[in-house]
């Protein structure tokens, strides 16, 4: 089973996707922004990519 992440850690996760994807945009264009390329960068599971960005 997966690890449970803090409320902090959510928030230092979710704005690192973030600036992950506009690094990515501004890079390399909108081709680049894969959500297996985010997540692989950002260093979570990709299943788990969706929960970092509820409300």
């Amino acid at each position: 089973m997966g690890k449970a992440f803090s409320e902090e850690e959510k928030e230092k996760i979710k704005e690192n996707i973030m600036n992950t994807a506009i690094e990515l945009f501004h890079n390399n264009g909108l081709k680049s922004l894969s959500i297996s390329e985010l997540t692989k960068r950002v260093g979570i599971a990709q299943g788990s990519f969706y929960n970092f960005l509820e409300g």
